[in-house]
């Protein structure tokens, strides 16, 4: 397991203008879905939004579903262009979540699915929030604000936990290698 301190955190990878434009193109024009997983056999829903692009046919498995990317948006496929030039990595894929207010949020899990590559680039944009990863015992917290970018191993635990008084929306783009 990698330790927790290997990542990158830049908190004006976007400027404001960058992050308002993409955010309201991502609000109003992504198909987002409300998602459903099984937990002790009763089906519950994802309490978020959820969309996905990536190269076509490239297909991501997580929660039972198979999520199989038809292409890129002009508006992704540039930000995934400008992502591989900090990190690196020309990512295949990208998970969007949509969280509509702080009840919105993401569990303690790992993003070690088959085939997927440990690093990710996690872009956001909005509201900021509180961001847990966690290796061994130890918990890291980063405050994710609008336009930031922070590049993680996906394959230690993290989460984005409720905020009961945030109103605010937040977008959320995480870039991902998905290995046939």
């Amino acid at each position: 397991m990698q330790a927790i301190l290997e990542h990158k955190f830049i908190s004006t990878f976007l400027n404001k203008r960058e992050s308002a434009d993409l955010q309201h193109w991502l609000i109003e024009q992504v198909p987002w879905q409300v998602e459903t997983f099984s937990i002790f056999g009763k089906r519950q829903n994802v309490p978020r939004l959820s969309a996905w692009y990536g190269d076509k046919g490239t297909c991501y498995r997580y929660t039972g579903i198979d999520h199989i990317a038809d292409g890129w948006p002009d508006e992704i496929r540039s930000l995934r262009q400008k992502i591989g030039e900090v990190c690196d990595e020309q990512f295949n894929f990208v998970v969007l979540n949509r969280y509509r207010n702080g009840m919105d949020y993401m569990g303690w899990h790992r993003d070690a699915e088959s085939g997927a590559h440990e690093q990710i680039a996690s872009v956001s944009l909005g509201t900021s929030r509180t961001f847990k990863i966690q290796a061994q015992s130890e918990v890291r917290e980063f405050t994710l604000t609008n336009g930031s970018l922070l590049l993680f191993n996906g394959h230690l635990r993290h989460q984005l936990p409720k905020r009961l008084r945030q109103n605010g929306e937040r977008v959320n783009l995480t870039f991902r290698t998905i290995r046939a």
